[in-house]
């Protein structure tokens, strides 16, 4: 049963959160700098946590077999929303913790209107999290019969999907608002360190099933379509790798840090964001 006042409450509690900071970071700067830390580590440990709770998004297959079953389904507009959020689930934790004004620039410009479309379309994704079909942690032998009723309930899932998207708007919001950071557009370096960087971010953010979603699986009808995809990204990956390592290696200490930082950040959320497919 939907929920349709969830994405008001978040949209309420983010703008009264976002106020209360902002009003409160001329005076106290260090401490609501260590609440959006402390808020980042929650943010991060309920993405964690949501990657191993059951999401149908996964038999979203664009014109494919998967397990004998030919699914036409598609949902493109949803892809691009998780993908979306998959950098906020990188980026948002770096915006914090360093002063990086790339970081920071990406979580204002990139990560806050991703996550606003995404409390629009909060019951969208509760609608594939609730899905009878949907494994992850229900391919658990020893999960009790409460625990799964809990874990596909459509309201505990909205809340819990909303407490993520909350947070995902008030960091960066209090960033734009509290610390009064804004994207130097006379910086001509600023501008082309976004631009160049930016896409890199958003193929590094890319969620496991994202080419499955938009062009099928590859023993399907669309083989040729997904191995070129799978072709096309894995080119760019090596790329990146080569791109990555020519441009960090005279780099400071410090930047090349955060970069290592990001890079596991990265790696770490991909991974685990893999058990959509099951555990087993």
């Amino acid at each position: 049963m939907e929920l349709p006042f969830v994405p008001t409450i978040v949209i309420l509690l983010a703008i009264l959160i976002v106020f209360i900071c902002s009003r409160l970071y001329k005076r106290y700067p260090k401490t609501i700098q260590m609440v959006l830390k402390v808020l980042s580590i929650i943010y991060a440990i309920i993405v964690l946590v949501g990657h191993l709770l059951p999401d149908g998004f996964v038999y979203v297959i664009n014109g494919s077999f998967y397990g004998q079953i030919y699914y036409d389904r598609t949902d493109v507009w949803q892809t691009v929303l998780r993908w979306g959020l998959n950098i906020s689930s990188i980026v948002l934790p770096m915006a914090v913790f360093f002063k990086n004004r790339l970081m920071k620039n990406v979580a204002i410009y990139v990560c806050l209107p991703f996550t606003i479309l995404s409390v629009l379309f909060l019951n969208d994704f509760v609608y594939y999290f609730v899905q009878e079909e949907s494994r992850a942690i229900l391919d658990f032998p020893y999960l009790s019969e409460s625990i799964r009723t809990l874990i596909l309930d459509w309201s505990f899932r909205s809340f819990y999907f909303g407490a993520q998207l909350l947070i995902g708007l008030v960091i960066p919001a209090t960033i734009f608002f509290g610390e009064k950071h804004r994207f130097n557009w006379q910086d001509k370096t600023e501008k082309q360190y976004f631009f160049i960087s930016l896409p890199f971010i958003i193929i590094a953010s890319m969620p496991t099933y994202a080419l499955q979603s938009l062009f099928g699986f590859a023993s399907g009808r669309n083989n040729f379509g997904y191995s070129f995809a799978q072709l096309v990204w894995t080119s760019f990956i090596v790329v990146e790798i080569i791109a990555i390592y020519n441009i960090f290696k005279n780099k400071d200490y410090q930047t090349r840090y955060e970069l290592c930082v990001f890079l596991c950040i990265q790696l770490f959320m991909h991974y685990n964001s893999t058990y959509i497919m099951g555990f087993t």
